[in-house]
């Protein structure tokens, strides 16, 4: 009897990512779904005529996953396998993987539904298609380490200047917005991140009433109760930071009541050895030959995709900032976050010679 066959369409250079991914799955399935898998070397064994065997696949297969990321969306391959699954009335469901948000991919994929994964539930989502397309009852217990696993192997590979940045900063204040549509934060507000955490499936633990660690990131409960200062501050390690894209929304969503929080910020701080070009006018032509323009509101902002940003000196002995160094500021909409936006600016910035590294 044949096995129900799913087929797994990537760009090679996502090989490795998607290689583990299968391993975990037919494992999980108990090697009772055959998933095959283009660049693998073993469902096309070296030699075969690779086309032929991708045809002979498809025809095997009712699911087709079309994983994205920010490489294979730099190739046509992807699109074409699609199309010719969807021709063949073949099930095809886009996932985003590496920071790609399938909702904001051109089309025709993101016509179809999809899921990104970007938490515990976006892999255990793949086990949901698999029941539904094939009758299955496999359990969703894919596990916060099989993740962790999947994150820690595809943080930096879709960008090139992580390692260049120290940490990326959120400020949680008391309230965020104008009087009637202020947001208030939450009592005891680490508890709620706790909380908010453990429904993504993350793992976390206190090491003093008032730090909360997570894997890659920290939070830090402090005095602050003005409108300036924070009540939490948060750290996230860049590699850890391009697969925050589900968890930041979320911990607004948890953290802010009587209000929808519209607006929120984050600080991009980066490394001793890497200057910003903070002159206005300077930044404005370099950033111009990129395709990136001033804000209509605010000559010193410039817009990005669903980002405003610009770039903040260092502070003077007088001024009072979280963040003292020089830093890239960034506000966003929570609904539309994306973490991958961010980095993907960040390389743009640093390609237009707005950030560089200097000689130690």
């Amino acid at each position: 009897m044949q096995k129900p066959t799913v087929f797994f369409s990537h760009s090679s250079l996502d090989r490795e990512y998607i290689t583990l991914l299968r391993e975990k799955l037919v494992r999980r399935t108990s090697k009772t779904i055959e998933v095959f898998q283009s660049s693998d070397g073993e469902s096309i064994p070296f030699g075969n005529n690779w086309v032929h065997k991708i045809e002979e696949n498809l025809d095997k297969a009712k699911v087709m996953f079309v994983f994205i990321s920010p490489k294979s969306l730099m190739t046509s391959w992807i699109y074409f396998e699609s199309g010719f699954a969807y021709a063949k009335k073949i099930k095809v469901i886009p996932v985003g993987i590496k920071g790609v948000n399938v909702g904001e991919i051109r089309p025709p994929l993101n016509l179809l539904q999809g899921f990104n994964i970007t938490s515990l539930d976006g892999v255990n989502n793949i086990i949901t298609v698999v029941n539904r397309e094939f009758g299955c009852d496999f359990e969703e217990n894919f596990s916060t380490a099989d993740y962790e696993d999947l994150v820690a192997l595809d943080a930096g590979a879709a960008f090139k200047y992580l390692h260049d940045i120290n940490y990326v900063r959120f400020g949680f204040p008391t309230k965020v917005g104008p009087d009637e549509l202020e947001s208030v934060l939450s009592e005891e507000p680490l508890k709620v991140v706790q909380e908010a955490l453990r429904s993504l499936s993350l793992r976390c633990t206190f090491s003093t009433a008032d730090k909360l660690h997570s894997h890659g990131m920290i939070f830090q409960l402090g005095s602050g109760v003005s409108s300036i200062g924070s009540r939490i501050e948060l750290k996230v390690d860049p590699f850890r930071f391009t697969n925050c894209s589900d968890i930041v929304p979320a911990l607004l969503n948890s953290l802010y009541t009587k209000n929808e929080v519209r607006r929120f910020w984050l600080k991009v701080v980066l490394n001793g050895n890497v200057k910003l070009e903070t002159t206005d006018y300077k930044v404005s032509f370099r950033l111009q030959k990129h395709g990136i323009d001033m804000h209509e509101e605010n000559g010193r902002y410039y817009k990005y995709k669903n980002l405003i940003f610009n770039l903040q000196e260092a502070a003077s002995e007088y001024d009072y900032r979280e963040v003292d160094s020089e830093h890239l500021h960034v506000v966003f909409e929570p609904h539309n976050f994306n973490s991958g936006e961010v980095l993907e600016l960040v390389d743009i910035l640093f390609e237009a010679n707005v950030i560089c590294t200097v000689a130690a």
